[in-house]
């Protein structure tokens, strides 16, 4: 069992991403209001 269980483990795999901007504009409207902003995906 601790052989499937390993093999599961390493078949796992973890991504992310992290951006930072100065200002978030949407539809042509600032969503911040110029403050600066982050994101980060996981």
């Amino acid at each position: 069992m601790f052989l499937i269980l390993s093999s599961y483990a390493s078949a796992v795999e973890i991504s992310g991403n992290v951006a930072l901007s100065s200002d978030y504009i949407w539809r042509g409207m600032t969503q911040t209001q110029g403050d600066p902003f982050g994101q980060r995906w996981f």
